[in-house]
């Protein structure tokens, strides 16, 4: 294995689920919605799939990489994302959902008593 390709392909790999992931909470915080924010991660899930599954292999195939399905995932993964894609909007649901709890809580508790006029 090329430890060159390992490292150029990981870090696409990362480098798209990075910007899914910018990309739902730049949703979400612009619209304040649960909803889109569970559609909008499904989307960015799915075509960080097909960037990961079918894109990027296709282009190291073409630059001459022998055997680059040793460092891509199968084409299964679009359909695999596809069915079960939304399961990352809704982790990112709960995990804004249970924060925006903690800092309703600490802001409750913690906040100085105001002046009455």
């Amino acid at each position: 294995m090329n430890k060159t390709i390992d490292i150029i392909f990981y870090m696409l790999q990362f480098g798209t689920f990075v910007a899914a992931l910018g990309v739902s909470l730049w949703i979400y915080f612009r619209t304040k919605s649960y909803v889109r924010l569970i559609l909008t991660a499904w989307g960015a899930m799915f075509i960080w799939s097909l960037l990961n599954c079918v894109f990027f292999p296709l282009i190291f195939h073409l630059a001459g990489v022998k055997k680059v399905f040793n460092y891509a995932p199968e084409m299964t993964g679009v359909a695999a994302c596809g069915l079960a894609g939304w399961l990352f909007g809704i982790e990112l649901a709960i995990i804004i959902f249970i924060c925006r709890l903690l800092y309703a809580g600490f802001n409750r508790l913690f906040r100085k008593a105001r002046p009455k006029a």
